[in-house]
């Protein structure tokens, strides 16, 4: 009976709380803003790659050894630039769709002979689409032209390229340490292109930005195309990756920029085993 009487006064509590809120334009803006600064920090809604867990991967995974990297979407050349940093011995290979953007990344790493430019872009078909590009920020180039609350005012045509076909072309043919897909909600489509590469084990760790603005396809989609290659699936924090082993539809509500897919039978998972949090079942962000 006296739990009872406490869930009711705690109820009382709350629902006086909530018409408080409601009833002052004020304080209702100032609680929503605060709210949604603490529940973005928890889900890492974070595009800083120094402090969201970007930069942490690479440090962590760092080797003396020779490695494959690309880096897809690669834009003006911060995350090649980065990945050589941590990995002086590695051949990295940065591709960029946008002709004017393209130009820019040439610029940024010229200096360095290990990263490979290239004007291409992969999907998981051969053939020619629109694409849509900004001006004033580059980093929303896509072939969608769907980020929502942003108009295109230029678009050209570009001609795609399944990745498996693209690694041939280049002649690569060892083992991909990481990559890293980042294509404005194009990403499960040039994952597709890599599917022969996928089925052979040849691709350690994928890290691919989600985002609803973007109209990046369910997470549902990317466990039902990866998983069966041996993939396990999650999200990228700041000190750690959070994997979760079974797919539930409450992974819908996550917010946030990063996700990771890492092969289970890769020497990087077993390296990363230590800084991963695996969940059987994930809870529900939202309700």
């Amino acid at each position: 009976m006296k739990n009872f009487k406490n869930f009711k006064l705690k109820r009382f509590i709350y629902k006086l709380v909530i018409n408080l809120v409601l009833s002052n334009e004020k304080i209702k803006k100032r609680v929503l803003a605060i709210s949604s600064k603490v529940y973005a920090d928890i889900e890492n809604f974070n595009y800083d790659p120094e402090s969201n867990g970007e930069y942490w991967l690479l440090k962590n995974l760092s080797t003396n050894y020779s490695e494959t990297i690309l880096d897809i979407g690669a834009n003006i050349g911060e995350y090649s630039l980065k990945c050589y940093k941590y990995f002086p011995k590695s051949k990295i290979y940065a591709i960029e769709a946008s002709p004017k953007t393209y130009k820019k990344l040439i610029k940024n790493t010229s200096n360095v002979l290990n990263i490979f430019t290239i004007n291409k872009a992969l999907s998981d078909s051969s053939e020619k689409k629109y694409f849509y590009e900004r001006s004033d920020f580059s980093g929303r180039n896509t072939f969608e032209g769907k980020n929502t609350g942003l108009t295109y005012k230029n678009k050209i045509i570009i001609e795609l390229i399944k990745g498996d076909y693209f690694l041939s072309e280049e002649g690569i043919e060892e083992n991909i340490k990481i990559m890293k897909v980042d294509v404005e909600g194009y990403e499960l489509k040039v994952l597709k292109g890599f599917e022969n590469s996928l089925k052979n084990f040849k691709i350690d760790i994928i890290q691919f930005e989600r985002s609803t603005a973007a109209c990046t396809p369910s997470i549902f989609e990317f466990y039902d195309f990866l998983s069966p290659y041996g993939y396990y699936i999650g999200k990228l924090y700041p000190k750690y990756i959070e994997i979760y082993k079974n797919y539930k539809y409450t992974l819908e509500e996550y917010i946030g920029c990063n996700w990771i897919a890492v092969n289970k039978n890769s020497e990087s998972f077993k390296s990363l085993n230590q800084k991963i949090k695996f969940i059987d079942e994930p809870p529900r962000r939202i309700g």
